[in-house]
């Protein structure tokens, strides 16, 4: 697929967004297109969620304030996989913050959309490597090329890890596919909290960010 194709299949998941006024996700404002390039028109966010995360030193986010991100999260996901629409690529960059200090999940360009007659929650994707160093789930690394929704549940797990020890880095810091798998490989050889800079006290927030990060 070309650039263009991407922002075509953009558009179509943003309009779709738009008409059924999803919560908690970007929406398409306007978008139009001449015989070069694609335009499209959204409202302005002040910032992404990786942004308000670096500024931990001077305004720390609170353990309220990451739960109600979370959940502001996983009811755009929701409405996304609900509909057939894996995100792809979902990570703090393309998480983004509005004035009023409510996040909404952005950037769908390299979204894919089940096909028509495919049961929404049963659909795999099969030979389409995307994603994100840092973020992508085992499944779509592992050379097997067939994954589901539930890699963006494993990329979730990882912004909440993030958001829980209020680092402004991925967890798993990469460069490349090779060197995620060994770091990831590594790190659930060992205790996932041994490292000394993984420091969650709350039992139940430790228990959800295993569960959701090993799926």
């Amino acid at each position: 697929m070309g650039a263009r194709d991407y922002l075509v299949r953009e558009k179509e998941i943003l309009q779709r967004i738009s008409d059924d006024r999803a919560p908690c996700l970007v929406s398409l404002v306007e978008s139009w297109d001449d015989d070069q390039y694609i335009y499209h028109v959204m409202r302005l966010y002040p910032q992404t969620l990786r942004g308000r995360m670096s500024r931990q030193s001077e305004a720390p986010i609170t353990d309220s304030q990451i739960k109600f991100h979370l959940a502001e999260i996983v009811i755009g996901l929701h409405w996304l996989h609900s509909h057939g629409i894996m995100h792809r690529d979902l990570k703090p960059d393309n998480i983004l913050l509005t004035p009023d200090g409510f996040v909404e999940v952005g950037d769908f360009g390299l979204s894919r959309c089940a096909p028509p007659g495919v049961n929404a929650k049963y659909w795999t994707v099969e030979n389409d490597f995307a994603g994100s160093p840092g973020y992508y789930a085992p499944e779509v690394v592992s050379g097997s090329g067939r994954y589901d929704s539930k890699s963006d549940i494993f990329s979730l797990g990882l912004i909440f890890l993030e958001m829980l020890t209020r680092r402004d880095a991925p967890y798993f810091r990469c460069t490349s596919v090779t060197q995620q798998l060994k770091n990831m490989r590594k790190r659930y050889s060992d205790d996932f909290f041994s490292s000394p800079d993984v420091v969650v006290s709350d039992d139940r927030a430790r228990d959800l960010m295993l569960r959701v990060s090993r799926v």
